[in-house]
C-alpha cells in the first residue's frame, strides 16, 4: 500500500509553515520553522509516504572551503563533458575513480555545464545560458561555494508552486489544479526566481546563523513537496 496526502492535511502542514514564516520577530521564526522540520520529522503519516528528507541519504556537505571554483570548473568543457584530460586524476585516487565510474554508468558525464555556470557565476548572468531549464544544477554550484544558498529541486519546486496557488485561489482548490501541483516535476524559471527572492525575504541575508535555518527551510520544502507527488493506491 501507497500513501497520498490529502490537500487538506497538506493545508495543514502549509499552514504551520505559513505562520512561522510571517512572525515578524526573526529569532522566534527561526525557531518556529526548527520546531515545524522536528514536527515533520516525527509525522508518522509523511514517513509512511517515504517523503521525510533523508539525511543519511543526503549528509551534510563538506565544508564550502574546500571547494576549488576554478579548477573544478577548468575540469568541463564548452560542451558541458569533463575534460578529455581526465585519467592523470584518477590515478591513487579511489574515490575520484569510485564517483568517476558511477557518473559514467548515469550517463552523466556530459551533464556538467549548468552545474559549472552555477560555480562561475557571481552576478546572475550565467542564468541566460542554462540549457534545458536546468536550474537545479546551476543552484546547486552556487550552494557548493556559498551554504547561505538555497538548494532548489522538483520537491521544493512543487511545494512553492502550491504555496503560489493557495495564495492565488485560496485553500479550496479544483481538481486540476491539485493534478498540475502533484505532476510538477521541472523547475521553471518564474518559479526558481520567485523562491529565491522568497527565501531571501523569509531568512535575510543578515540572519545570523542563516546556513543553519536555511538547511532546515530546504528540507521542510523538500519533504512537503515530494508529500504532494504522491500517488495512491488502495489496499484491496
Amino acid at each position: 500500500m501507497s500513501y497520498i496526502l490529502s490537500i487538506d492535511e497538506a493545508a495543514k502542514w502549509f499552514s504551520c509553515l505559513a505562520d512561522a514564516v510571517k512572525v515578524e520577530n526573526t529569532e522566534t521564526r527561526t525557531n518556529k520553522l526548527r520546531e515545524l522540520y522536528c514536527d515533520i520529522k516525527e509525522s508518522n503519516e509523511l514517513r509512511n509516504m517515504k517523503a521525510i528528507f533523508d539525511e543519511g541519504l543526503y549528509p551534510p556537505l563538506p565544508a564550502a572551503g574546500i571547494f576549488e571554483r576554478n579548477k573544478m570548473a577548468e575540469l568541463v568543457m564548452e560542451n558541458g563533458a569533463l575534460t578529455n584530460n581526465v585519467e592523470h586524476l584518477l590515478v591513487n585516487n579511489p574515490l575520484a575513480q569510485l564517483l568517476y565510474s558511477v557518473a559514467w554508468k548515469n550517463g552523466d558525464l556530459r551533464k556538467f555545464n549548468p552545474l559549472k555556470h552555477g560555480l562561475t557565476d557571481d552576478d546572475g548572468r550565467n542564468i541566460r545560458n542554462i540549457e534545458n531549464g536546468s536550474y537545479v544544477f546551476y543552484q546547486y554550484g552556487k550552494h557548493i561555494l556559498d551554504r547561505g544558498q538555497p538548494i532548489v529541486d522538483q520537491h521544493t519546486g512543487r511545494a512553492f508552486k502550491y504555496m503560489k496557488v493557495r495564495e492565488e485561489k485560496g485553500e479550496t482548490l479544483k481538481e486540476e489544479d491539485i493534478r498540475e501541483i502533484r505532476e510538477y516535476k521541472k523547475l521553471n524559471e518564474q518559479d526558481y526566481i520567485g523562491y529565491l527572492g522568497w527565501v531571501d525575504k523569509v531568512l535575510p541575508s543578515n540572519l545570523e546563523d542563516r546556513d543553519n535555518i536555511l538547511s532546515c527551510l530546504d528540507k521542510i520544502m523538500f519533504s512537503l513537496g515530494k508529500a504532494l507527488s504522491k500517488t495512491h493506491r488502495k489496499k484491496k
